[in-house]
């Protein structure tokens, strides 16, 4: 395989990270249509949400937070997977949150996530979290847990919230 380049987004790969997150969606959620997925994006997280348009990610990539991030995997030139992720602070701790991660089908299986995934944790420790959290899709749990992660309990949607301890 070729090698794989981890860096930061910018604005310019926003296309190529929308594409990947609609693509990974449509597997995530068969038969529901592209626009079913952005109207529930939209009624839930709100206009804003960096996902609704490649304009709103190219905003988010101007003018997100200093402890927010995305990282992309490029193979070739070509952007096949990204990462992104923030740090927040409760109780006095530091809790690293990954909001997505998704890598273009034609690439799975060849290591990306874990690397994007690994690369996050790194940047999540080294600003202080000793936690990292997200929420599966129940269908990505397996690959989780095989990465460290530990279900916090059974929830009756396809999501489940899943924590590891990092430092």
């Amino acid at each position: 395989m070729s090698e794989i380049t981890i860096r930061e987004a910018n604005v310019e790969d926003a296309d190529a990270i929308l594409r990947i997150y609609i693509d990974s969606y449509r597997d995530i959620c068969p038969g529901k249509d592209y626009l079913e997925i952005v109207d529930y994006d939209r009624r839930v997280y709100g206009e804003k949400y960096p996902f609704l348009s490649s304009q709103n990610l190219r905003e988010w990539i101007l003018h997100k937070g200093e402890n927010e991030f995305m990282v992309i995997a490029q193979v070739e030139e070509r952007i096949v997977g990204f990462i992104k992720f923030s740090i927040f602070i409760r109780n006095n701790s530091r809790i690293g949150y990954v909001e997505e991660i998704h890598v273009d089908r034609k690439h799975r299986g060849r290591g990306i996530g874990g690397i994007l995934l690994e690369n996050a944790e790194k940047k999540m420790i080294g600003l202080g979290a000793r936690i990292a959290y997200l929420e599966a899709w129940s269908g990505a749990l397996e690959w989780f847990i095989k990465k460290g992660y530990i279900p916090l309990g059974w929830e009756p949607k396809p999501y489940m919230g899943i924590v590891r301890y990092i430092d």
